[in-house]
């Protein structure tokens, strides 16, 4: 997952700060401290909205902690992307190619957190499913900032024990994590076009502006993954895996009538055509 590795290669040559009771307000003024405070709330909010959603889940406070943990991810990835590009280079690519900004896969996050902040009011009871993704990723970020910022910088023998568990937990979890991160992503995309063609078939009885903003969204959503499996092989190895499911479920059940087959390789192929030419040639550097 790229956004891992690119998020850490930029913060992991900063100096590691002190937990001393000197150095307190120079952490919290670091600019790697505040990314990882919006990764933590990012995932601490998610979970916050995950149990308020069990028992209520389209409240008023569902609906806070969903804004409050998008805030969160704009905080972390538009601290990396300004940190990675100086503010003339990125104004610069953004005046003269700014779709090539988002083959940085933190600009690209940060585009799709503000997809979904720009329509919660519409999209907030359909796509719930879009924070676990993001908390997925924030999870390992904020476990590996503890690691290598506060819990490497004093020997204290119970913070070095919680240290290896948390790198233990890591080196379990971290690849079938972002393996269930793709999946996540993936079933976004599933929702919003089932979303879409239940608009299609009530379309007298919905809101025709909302409905064309929903699509709007559907195309955006699949944009972005398409840059995704280009640039991520667990979105990639999600995809492939779903279609050799389907392929392998059509031909070895006799039942399921050939015309029915025949129209999901023909929607296969057309999807292909379609989704193939999106893509983003020159990365920016």
């Amino acid at each position: 997952m790229s956004t891992n590795n690119s998020t850490s290669s930029s913060v992991k040559h900063q100096k590691k700060p002190s937990t001393s009771p000197n150095n307190i307000n120079k952490l919290a003024l670091n600019a790697h401290f505040l990314w990882f405070v919006g990764h933590f709330l990012t995932f601490g909010c998610t979970a916050l909205h995950s149990i308020v959603s069990i028992f209520r889940p389209f409240s008023p406070t569902a609906q806070k902690y969903y804004s409050l943990t998008i805030y969160s991810v704009i905080l972390s990835y538009s601290i990396v992307l300004f940190k990675t590009y100086s503010l003339n280079t990125l104004a610069k690519t953004l005046f003269s190619n700014p779709f090539a900004i988002l083959k940085n896969s933190n600009a690209l996050y940060l585009f799709l957190s503000g997809l979904f902040l720009a329509n919660h009011g519409i999209i907030f009871e359909k796509i719930q499913l879009s924070l676990y993704s993001f908390a997925i990723y924030s999870l390992f970020h904020s476990i590996n900032y503890l690691n290598q910022s506060i819990l490497s910088s004093t020997a204290n023998k119970p913070y070095q024990t919680l240290k290896s568990k948390l790198s233990q937990f890591s080196k379990q979890y971290y690849e079938p994590s972002l393996y269930m991160a793709a999946n996540c992503e993936l079933f976004v995309m599933i929702h919003l076009i089932f979303t879409d063609l239940k608009n299609l078939l009530m379309i007298f009885q919905t809101n025709p502006l909302t409905n064309i903003r929903i699509l709007c969204i559907t195309i955006l959503y699949l944009v972005f993954l398409k840059l995704r499996y280009d640039d991520s092989h667990h979105m990639k190895a999600v995809v492939q895996s779903y279609d050799l499911r389907i392929n392998q479920f059509l031909y070895s059940n006799q039942r399921i009538p050939q015309a029915v087959t025949n129209i999901w390789f023909k929607f296969r192929t057309l999807i292909g055509a379609y989704v193939a030419p999106i893509r983003i040639e020159a990365r920016h550097r």
